[in-house]
């Protein structure tokens, strides 16, 4: 038995994890942390994370209610925006 699959699924976070030790501000931290956090759960809806960062930088600014917010959600932007799909390489 391997577990390959999953190394290979959780190798970026614990890349990402060993860099949020060095940064110099915990601000920074938080900030890459909430960065890796919204490409991961892009990934994990299926959606290409470049378009869905570009989606949420795009329209967070402008939305004013909590029906606008949940659409940008990970799990509901493709029903509303057209994105591609993620495909693992």
């Amino acid at each position: 038995m391997d577990n390959n699959y999953i190394e290979s699924h959780i190798k970026a976070f614990a890349v990402g994890r060993k860099n949020f030790i060095f940064a110099a501000v915990q601000a920074g931290a938080h900030a890459s942390a909430g960065l890796y956090t919204l490409v991961e759960s892009a990934k994990a809806s299926g959606i290409e994370p470049f378009d869905y960062l570009n989606l949420i930088f795009k329209e967070l600014p402008v939305a004013k209610t909590q029906q606008q917010l949940e659409r940008l959600l990970p799990y509901n932007a493709p029903q509303t925006y057209q994105l591609r799909s993620y495909s693992p390489k």
